[in-house]
């Protein structure tokens, strides 16, 4: 999980860390139940950092450009710009 942390792709971080900070609940609670959880979930966010970083590998900057044009005209347009 921290692997995924540290890729710079969108939606490479967020599910692992979400993963992390329930790992580290369950150790520091030593509530075995949420660690479980924890590790039930660990693939499933590997899965979407995986996904994120092949269709980043695929698909390329043409894929996400517009969807972060779209997003930075619409921050523009509510500060003003």
């Amino acid at each position: 999980m921290a692997l995924f942390m540290v890729v710079p792709l969108p939606l490479t971080n967020t599910a692992p860390s979400f993963v992390i900070f329930i790992l580290a609940a369950g150790m520091l609670e030593e509530d075995g139940l949420v660690l479980l959880g924890g590790v039930l979930i660990a693939p499933i966010a590997a899965g979407i950092g995986c996904l994120a970083a092949w269709f980043a590998i695929t698909k390329g900057m043409d894929a996400v450009e517009p969807a972060v044009r779209a997003t930075i005209d619409s921050v523009k347009a509510m500060i003003g710009l």
